[in-house]
């Protein structure tokens, strides 16, 4: 979220977005925090250990080594040292179940791997790996998220069995984990109506709806309006030259509620559009 909402900086020599110079900009807390205040918005947490979860495992195509970059010590206590050792690596898929209310959006999501177990892909151009803990969601459905992360079952010269890093591929012992920025669609707040970035009008509309943005926004921005269940309907970038005076045609949306979103370079506002 402080990501999402930093402030770039754009004098040089740091360039538009992220660079290695100032990163993704200047921290905004006042607006991270606008982002999880409710009702409109919520942070929801997510676990394979704490929500329903189907899990899928695979021996990953080209396996054949692994490299530690330093020593581990796995879940049974079993210490390897820094270096390359043989090894199959697997690859676990979980489908996390999040059910979440019909009336909630997923507007942001990420992986947490610090509260997960597994670890990073080795692959054979690059097999090196830091042994710690990493998660990737490789999708994102009305109803679940998907996720990966691998484990490797470590040999010795001769193929013999050595042990696992960082575990064995009992679905007890794996846990992968998220979160996702959620929007209401059924409520509002000051801040949507008072917003100094952009306005909509009219809200409710039918066919065609205005967005106003500031002339000191000189950055491309893209705009999308998810309906609620998170799918994007309408997406549209718009360049600097136009961007001011946007007319989104929306006549293809049926009746209700709806949020719309501008997105820049390191800042995202979200409003909501009702469509009657």
């Amino acid at each position: 979220l402080l990501q999402l909402t930093a402030d770039d900086i754009f004098a040089p020599p740091a360039t538009n977005g992220y660079d290695l110079r100032t990163g993704f900009g200047k921290l905004n807390i006042s607006s991270a925090l606008q982002l999880i205040e409710k009702p409109v918005y919520d942070v929801k947490h997510f676990s394979t250990k704490t929500h329903p979860t189907t899990f899928t495992t695979t021996i990953h195509p080209g396996s054949g080594s692994v490299e530690l970059l330093r020593k581990y010590v796995n879940s049974n206590n079993q210490a390897f040292a820094k270096g390359t050792y043989a090894a199959d690596v697997y690859k676990i898929t979980a489908v996390v179940n999040t059910n979440l209310p019909s009336n909630n959006i997923s507007l942001n999501h990420w992986a947490r791997p610090s509260s997960s177990t597994t670890f990073r892909e080795a692959t054979p151009l690059s097999p090196s790996i830091t042994p710690h803990e990493f998660d990737t969601i490789v999708n994102i459905g009305s109803n679940s998220v998907t996720l990966e992360g691998f484990v490797y079952r470590i040999k010795d010269q001769f193929g013999g069995f050595l042990g696992w890093i960082p575990h064995d591929l009992n679905p007890s012992n794996v846990e992968m984990s998220f979160s996702i920025l959620t929007g209401d669609i059924n409520a509002s707040t000051k801040e949507e109506e008072n917003s100094e970035n952009f306005k909509l009008f009219p809200n409710p509309a039918n066919e065609v709806v205005n967005i106003n943005i500031p002339d000191y926004i000189s950055q491309e921005l893209e705009v999308e309006i998810y309906d609620n269940t998170s799918r994007v309907l309408v997406s549209k970038k718009i360049t600097p030259e136009n961007q001011h005076k946007l007319k989104l045609n929306i006549s293809s949306l049926k009746p209700g509620v709806y949020l719309i979103a501008i997105k820049g370079d390191n800042s995202i506002e979200y409003q909501k559009l009702i469509v009657e």
